[in-house]
């Protein structure tokens, strides 16, 4: 999660910047990867923000993407559900076994100890930013 938190600021330091269109997909479609993986375990975990995690999130892809209109935010939600489904088979056996144990002390000490302090540093990260 520690990857996730430094791609997450790296992205930040660059979203500002110009960059051409390939440059912007890239940069979008790696975010989603990383959000797509937060959700899921947030999910997983029970986190109280997982929605809202969720909606600034992809609010933070559109910024990245550099979506000025409608037809822009559904390329960018194109690129969510292609990276879903890549990732979400991929998360799938963890995801299910987190969901159906979720008095498993492995789970419940992963999900206290990592996934949600991670992803609540990277939701405070993201709020703030979406406020600027």
């Amino acid at each position: 999660m520690k990857n996730v938190i430094i791609a997450v600021i790296a992205l930040f330091v660059t979203v500002d910047a110009f960059a051409a269109s390939p440059v912007q997909e890239a940069k979008a479609k790696e975010w989603l990867s990383h959000l797509r993986s937060m959700h899921t375990q947030s999910v997983a975990c029970n986190y109280a923000n997982k929605y809202e995690l969720l909606e600034l999130g992809m609010d933070f892809a559109y910024m990245v993407a550099g979506a000025k209109d409608d037809m822009d935010r559904t390329i960018v939600d194109m690129w969510w559900t292609g990276t879903s489904l890549d990732i979400g088979y991929k998360m799938q056996s963890s995801y299910d076994y987190m969901r159906l144990n979720p008095k498993d002390p492995q789970v419940i000490k992963l999900c206290k100890q990592d996934v949600i302090p991670a992803v609540d540093s990277v939701f405070n990260v993201i709020k703030t930013k979406m406020k600027k």
